[in-house]
């Protein structure tokens, strides 16, 4: 990959990032129920959803970011604007525009951007450890 696409790429897999939650709470909101959590029919209509869609956007941007640093070779610490400014930009509209599954999409939205701060954090500071000490 040329040095001139990575901002552009970036911006590619933040936005493909954001698409993917939206699909992640269209399905979570379908997703069935365990059977123990059926009795508590208040956790089941406000909370389940909500928590399986953080776990699976989680899980999903921990993937992409895997991907990105192993096979793409590219730095979350250097890229993290343009990887964050589609969800923040979504994010905003969210609140602005749309005031439906507010709680769904924050749930889905929130994670992806944890994940990412906390992997430039990783990637910053074992830029400066020596390599026995680095996480990956």
């Amino acid at each position: 990959m040329h040095n001139n696409n990575k901002k552009l790429w970036s911006f590619v897999v933040g936005c493909t990032l954001v698409w993917a939650s939206v699909w992640i709470v269209d399905f979570a909101i379908s997703a069935p129920v365990p059977e123990s959590f059926q009795t508590n029919t208040n956790f089941v209509v406000y909370y389940y959803p909500m928590m399986v869609s953080a776990l699976l956007t989680s899980v999903f941007s921990l993937f992409v970011v895997w991907i990105l640093s192993k096979v793409i070779k590219l730095k979350i610490n250097e890229h993290f604007v343009w990887l964050s400014i589609p969800s923040l930009m979504f994010l905003i509209f969210s609140v602005v525009v749309a005031h439906t599954y507010n709680g769904l999409i924050y749930s889905a939205l929130i994670p992806i951007l944890f994940v990412l701060c906390i992997t430039g954090v990783i990637e910053k500071r074992d830029a400066y450890l020596p390599e026995r000490l680095k996480v990956w």
